[in-house]
């Protein structure tokens, strides 16, 4: 059995599962969070970047809780987008990946990165899958999902979350992984 943290990073809004992944029995979600950071009220007289850094603060305590708690073997990611229209946004995104990332990189898991389109394909098995087929396909594969009663934004990066969590569990790396732990454990 291998312990899969999935995550959709960014800086306003980020979603994380927690899943169980065994070759023979597939993937269970155990857990998701959704973590979201607000801009600061500008009538405050906080300037943009300082309110950048509370917010990159706000992730790490609230991301470092959670990794704490669940130990992962393996991190899987959705890939930091870069948006060429919009270099602030771009920044932000970058911020909020970065945080996560680097927290992740401190507990020694095994680290995986997947685009937007592959966790797509995985899940769907079409490319260009619309966000609510993702949050379809997702809830029916994993009931306990819908027991979840939120706003379409956040459903939207658990969804992601927890396809990063699939996408890993598809992969060869992990597959192999999870075999050659089944057979250490078994000896």
């Amino acid at each position: 059995m291998i312990r899969i943290i999935g995550v959709d990073p960014g800086m306003a809004h980020i979603g994380i599962s927690h899943c169980l992944f065994h070759p023979d029995k597939g993937l269970e979600v155990q857990n998701v969070w959704y973590i979201g950071t607000a801009k600061e009220d500008k009538k405050r007289g906080i300037r943009t970047k300082a309110d950048d850094l509370r917010r990159v603060e706000e992730i790490c305590l609230q991301t470092d809780e959670i990794f704490r708690h669940h130990p992962a073997d393996v991190f899987a990611f959705e890939e930091c987008p870069s948006i060429r229209q919009n270099a602030t946004t771009t920044r932000k995104c970058a911020m909020g990946w970065g945080t996560v990332f680097g927290l992740a990189c401190r507990t020694g898991a095994v680290m995986l990165e997947y685009s937007p389109t592959t966790l797509k394909k995985v899940v769907t098995n079409i490319r260009t899958a619309s966000k609510e087929l993702m949050i379809e396909t997702l809830e029916g594969r994993h009931p306990v999902l819908k027991a979840y009663k939120l706003a379409r934004t956040k459903r939207e990066h658990i969804a992601d979350a927890v396809a990063a969590a699939e996408t890993a569990a598809a992969d060869q790396i992990v597959i192999g992984l999870a075999r050659a732990y089944g057979k250490a454990l078994n000896r």
